[in-house]
């Protein structure tokens, strides 16, 4: 009596694990979900880039977000045409969601001033040198489009009081002062006073931009170390 010979389990008789194949109702449903996906993510790039731009934000982080963002369009335009053919790996479903959850996340950060920059200790011990004109003002942060430390401040005081004040204070701190009068174009019936105090120590700098009109004076306070 013969034996039948064994059938072979080998790889070679197993019909390959196919991919996940989108039926017909879903794949229109998922067309549109990407489709209305693609449109969100261009905007996403759009709007980020214009209001990240208007934030100050370095070079460097509006080129990782626009990298970002068009990776993220790249990776749901591969996935509309992976679904138009029926076809769609999950392992390539997760790899879209990942881009696109890292461009939102950046975006967030962004939003948040989580990714700026810090001013430098010799830039915070000078700017606690010189203390603010009536102790008001904003506290120093990295500002991104100079790149100085810099602080704001709003005062109810003439250009000549709030000058006076910085002028003394950081003379007598060993600076070396030059105040410029700025020439400005005033609005109508109204005239605008626009200077500039420049002062300079050891390769550090301490700049005052001030506008003053009206009884009240507003100034950009910026240190570099």
């Amino acid at each position: 009596m013969s034996i039948p010979p064994r059938k072979d389990l080998g790889s070679g008789l197993l019909p390959p694990v196919p991919d996940h194949v989108v039926s017909g109702s879903g794949r229109v449903v998922a067309v549109w979900v990407i489709g209305a996906a693609l449109i969100c993510q261009l905007l996403l790039v759009l709007v980020g880039a214009i209001a990240i731009g208007l934030g100050g934000a370095s070079g460097s982080q509006m080129s990782l977000f626009v990298l970002i963002g068009l990776g993220g369009l790249g990776a749901l335009l591969a996935l509309e045409v992976a679904i138009l053919r029926g076809r769609v790996r999950a392992l390539f479903a997760w790899a879209v969601l990942a881009v696109l959850l890292l461009d939102v996340g950046f975006v967030m950060l962004l939003a948040n001033g989580a990714l700026a920059g810090r001013c430098s200790e010799a830039e915070l011990a000078i700017s606690n040198e010189i203390p603010s004109y009536g102790g008001s003002g904003s506290a120093f942060e990295l500002e991104s489009s100079t790149g100085a430390c810099a602080a704001h401040l709003e005062v109810e005081a003439s250009a000549d009081e709030v000058l006076s004040y910085y002028e003394r204070a950081l003379r007598e701190d060993g600076w070396t002062v030059v105040v410029q009068q700025t020439p400005a174009e005033p609005p109508e019936g109204e005239p605008v006073d626009v200077r500039a105090l420049i002062a300079t120590r050891d390769g550090a700098t301490f700049t005052i931009e001030l506008e003053s009109y009206s009884g009240r004076t507003s100034a950009a306070i910026r240190v570099e170390a």
